[in-house]
């Protein structure tokens, strides 16, 4: 049968090797629509992206548990309270969203996957994410060149503190009187004097220990003077002033505005500290890009008041501001070996992980008091009990210190700045909630 050997159809069949469709087919280098259509139409190709400003309330999607103070750079951006824009480019046929104002739960601070704790000590917090009002966007006026900021903010880097170094002031303020000339006097030559003690390519914080609350005002701390908070608020601005003059450039700043939880400590309280003290002189301070004003309170189980109205007090301060909260605070009787343990005058580690951060864990930065190792070892434990109890680790900045109150009393114990920064750092690292800088020192002296 020769046709199985002449049956050349599956030799001839060139198609395959031959086919020339492949390769002259000019359709799609010859296509000239795409070309003539970019020259008649050049819509299509623009000639540069166009720059958008993100909206105030837009949101911003953190993983993690500490990310805040990955950078030390970004300490006074977070604490300011202050619109952040961003300059992404944008395709003219996508504008963005209009700015809204976002409400978000605390456990919205972690991934979207983490569960809010249902134990009673973390009730949930709404949050407001700030939106302060903001300078006219340049985005209307692209055509110009954008007036230069008076200051702007250097874009220098600042880099995260990973050992010890200069020490940041702290004062615990008893000098006031209530008269103004006296009061602005010396707290315009307080502020200047802090200002020039901090260098350039760092970042500061200055923590202004008043006192506690009475009705109408505050006593100066450990003595019964009266200061009115009206008379307060003018001496602060005053030392914002002062600071102002001498501030070194590339050197932001967060000036804390303190009292504590011995005296009137509810919810009242805390909207007043907000609204009448921190409010006012935040306003003023707007005006200096490189100084941030927050709330600040020296919270103790040793103090009068309990677990309850301390709560009430933070909620209300939160409540009534947008500004950023510091707690400079410590952790009496509580375990410097375990977490989550019970502490002093029936308080309880969480609690204490609930004020330091976890009820507002965007809002809230912690510079413990650490005048020991055991102090250091109950603040790295308490940042794990914030863990344990689905909150991220606690936004601890640096340690409190109070040598130069102290002196050489050898009944006020402390130690010195760096040997405080050194114990946090490790016992930090060992209950594996270290952050990446420790970017702040700061020790306290008597005004």
């Amino acid at each position: 049968k020769p046709v199985g050997k002449n049956k050349p159809v599956g030799k001839k069949k060139p198609v395959g090797k031959k086919k020339p469709v492949g390769k002259k087919k000019p359709v799609g280098k010859k296509k000239p629509v795409g070309k003539k259509k970019a020259a008649v139409a050049p819509v299509a190709v623009p000639a540069a992206p166009t720059t958008n400003t993100l909206p105030v309330g837009a949101v911003l999607t953190v993983q993690g548990g500490n990310p805040l103070w990955a950078r030390a750079s970004l300490i006074p951006a977070l604490l300011a309270g202050r619109p952040v824009t961003t300059r992404l480019p944008v395709a003219p046929a996508a504008p963005l969203p209009p700015a809204t104002e976002q409400r978000l739960p605390v456990a919205a601070a972690t991934t979207a996957t983490t569960r809010a704790a249902k134990a009673p000590m973390w009730p949930t917090f709404p949050i407001a994410i700030p939106t302060a009002a903001a300078a006219p966007s340049n985005s209307t006026k692209s055509t110009k060149s954008p007036k230069p900021a008076a200051p702007r903010r250097p874009s220098a880097p600042i880099r995260p503190r990973t050992r010890p170094g200069a020490v940041g002031s702290g004062h615990y303020i008893r000098s006031l009187t209530g008269r103004s000339g006296h009061d602005a006097a010396a707290m315009r030559a307080l502020g200047a004097r802090d200002a020039a003690r901090n260098a350039s390519g760092r970042e500061h914080m200055v923590l202004l220990d008043i006192g506690g609350q009475v009705p109408g005002g505050v006593h100066l701390s450990t003595t019964r003077t009266f200061i009115s908070n009206a008379a307060l608020a003018r001496a602060m601005k005053a030392y914002v002033d002062g600071y102002r003059s001498r501030q070194r450039p590339n050197a932001p700043v967060t000036v804390a505005i303190g009292t504590n939880n011995d005296l009137a400590v509810n919810r009242g309280a805390g909207r007043t500290w907000a609204k009448n003290v921190v409010n006012p002189i935040r306003a003023y301070a707007a005006r200096y890009p490189q100084i941030t004003i927050a709330g600040a309170n020296d919270i103790e189980p040793g103090f009068r008041a309990g677990v309850a109205e301390t709560r009430a007090w933070l909620f209300g301060y939160l409540s009534a501001t947008t500004a950023p909260f510091v707690f400079n605070g410590s952790a009496d009787g509580c375990s410097w070996v375990v977490p989550d343990s019970s502490c002093g005058n029936g308080w309880r580690a969480s609690d204490l992980a609930g004020l330091a951060g976890g009820f507002a864990p965007s809002r809230i930065v912690a510079l413990p008091q650490i005048y020991n190792a055991a102090m250091a070892a109950q603040w790295a434990l308490i940042s794990r009990t914030a863990v344990r109890h689905r909150r991220p680790a606690l936004r601890i900045v640096g340690p409190l210190t109070e040598s130069a109150a102290c002196g050489r009393d050898p009944y006020c114990p402390t130690m010195a700045s760096a040997r405080a920064w050194q114990l946090l750092w490790q016992r930090l690292g060992q209950s594996r909630v270290r952050p990446a800088s420790l970017p702040v020192q700061v020790d306290l002296d008597i005004r």
